[in-house]
């Protein structure tokens, strides 16, 4: 009653994978059937807020599970526990999901949809500082897993063909591009190296 009598349309909240799917397979909309309902009988719409990625949105059977690939730092070679957007599998999982969220909620309550897809919280940045000391976390680079490593080595060897191409370019002595891994503005040999790592991340 009070954000409609202040004149609000839409109201928005966090739509978190692990209340909904706490086991695979196994759907219950039930805690935010009650969000649609109240949004219903004040002639509002809802903005769902999509959370699949940050530690507390993912169900437990997804993070016992072989498909929880973490994020890793630079900084400090440490495992986080937010996802990595890297990860070869969840892209499969965020579309079951989708797929369920539009069949089970009407198209005509939804003002819009945003996505939640990384960070400690779903922003759409990496981890921060805002869960303390809960697990390893800060402001930083977190392309240190193994996963983002192949990554960054695909995309160099499809930019330059040959390993030659790219250490002239960088100003480097690798052997080949399994050799290289992402680093740090400080540890860059060269600025386009920097600037290569940097557009890739």
């Amino acid at each position: 009653p009070v954000y409609k009598a202040l004149g609000f349309n839409a109201i928005q909240s966090y739509v978190v994978w692990a209340r909904i799917e706490r086991e695979e397979g196994v759907w219950d909309w039930s805690f935010y059937d009650w969000t649609v309902e109240q949004a219903k009988r004040f002639d509002m719409k809802w903005v769902a807020f999509i959370m699949i990625g940050p530690h507390y949105a993912m169900p437990q059977w997804w993070l016992d599970s072989s498909n929880n690939f973490p994020n890793k730092c630079l900084e400090h070679g440490k495992e986080s526990m937010v996802q990595s957007i890297w990860n070869p599998v969840v892209l499969q999982f965020v579309h079951t999901f989708m797929k369920a969220f539009a069949e089970h909620y009407s198209e005509d309550i939804i003002d819009h949809v945003m996505l939640g897809p990384a960070g400690d919280f779903g922003e759409t940045t990496t981890n921060g500082v805002f869960t303390g000391d809960y697990y390893h976390t800060h402001v930083g680079h977190w392309c240190g897993e193994d996963i983002a490593v192949a990554d960054l080595r695909g995309v160099m060897r499809e930019r330059y063909g040959d390993i030659g191409n790219l250490n002239f370019e960088w100003r480097t002595g690798y052997r080949g591009f399994d050799e290289i891994k992402p680093f740090l503005r400080e540890d860059a040999p060269s600025d386009r190296a920097w600037l290569d790592v940097i557009k890739w991340y």
